[in-house]
């Protein structure tokens, strides 16, 4: 089985992992980074907030990421996924799925979160073409234009539809629980129609998307869905690896993004680091801090030896 050897292997080939393998390899370290291309954002058709990249699809972000990698000599890419991770005195070793090992003498594990469904018809297939989440990546996109809004509880769904209205969007609550009194003035007031009725299916339009609702009217056709989605944190390897996660199911880190395990570090959405937003423009900050205390580690254990 061929072995790898590298100062440090980055799993997840996102913006928090191509950041950190950029920030190492620039320092002259030998990185490999292990991507299964399963980036949350793939499924959106495009990204936003990023200064210089605003409006760029994931595919483009992703392929000019890889092609400033590419330059520095010491960054190895591979595309495969990472099945297995054992501690050593001196580092981990990963095994990969396609067969091979990557021995190194850090570990940072950029493996994001995974976006959890509903189990309602046509949903997946809609999902970041006009149902959406993150109104700092979408809404501007959307002013003027009717969208529907719903969320896991009436609270979630109020605020983001109040949220939307601020910036211009014409906005629909669906709400498959009756609304107080208060709130269903509050939501006149503020222009936000209300429907009743659960979501039930979705299909696509040429412009928008038909939501088919249970409890009201038959389906509603809107430029846009925003949802309030569950998630799931990839932090399986973080786990067989002994490290303590937190109790959404992120991994614990310090401030410098290492883990419970002195060589294993994590970044981005994975990590329990605080966020008020999961954006791109943040995970690729945080990516690149995550690789910077990397670097430092192994120049301190440098230093060290040579005392």
């Amino acid at each position: 089985m061929p072995v790898i050897e590298a100062d440090a292997v980055v799993v997840g080939g996102g913006a928090t992992g191509l950041s950190a393998a950029l920030t190492l390899g620039r320092m002259g370290r030998e990185v490999v980074v292990v991507d299964a291309g399963a980036q949350q954002n793939r499924a959106a058709h495009t990204m936003h907030g990023y200064l210089t990249r605003d409006g760029v699809t994931p595919a483009d972000f992703y392929k000019m990421a890889r092609e400033e990698l590419a330059r520095y000599p010491t960054i190895t890419v591979l595309d495969g996924t990472v099945t297995d991770v054992a501690t050593r005195s001196d580092g981990i070793t990963a095994t990969l799925e396609e067969g091979g090992l990557v021995t190194s003498r850090r570990l940072v594990v950029a493996t994001g979160i995974a976006d959890r469904f509903p189990d309602v018809d046509g949903y997946a297939e809609e999902w970041g073409r006009s149902i959406f989440s993150c109104p700092y990546c979408h809404a501007w996109e959307l002013r003027g234009r009717r969208v529907a809004v719903t969320g896991t509880t009436p609270q979630m769904a109020i605020a983001r539809a109040v949220h939307l209205r601020g910036v211009g969007v014409d906005t629909v609550l669906l709400c498959k629980e009756d609304l107080a009194a208060q709130s269903r003035h509050a939501m006149e007031r503020l222009g936000i129609g209300v429907l009743p009725g659960e979501v039930t299916a979705v299909r696509g339009l040429p412009t928008g998307i038909r939501v088919a609702l249970s409890g009201g009217p038959d389906h509603v056709d809107v430029d846009g869905l925003f949802v309030v989605p569950g998630w799931e944190a990839r932090s399986g390897l973080a786990k067989v690896a002994g490290c303590e996660l937190a109790d959404d199911g992120r991994i614990r880190v310090d401030r410098y993004g290492r883990t419970t395990n002195r060589v294993i570090f994590a970044a981005g959405d994975v990590a329990s680091s605080y966020s008020v937003v999961s954006q791109v423009v943040r995970s690729a900050g945080d990516g690149s801090q995550v690789g910077a205390a990397v670097d430092q580690d192994l120049l301190l254990e440098a230093i060290r030896v040579m005392r």
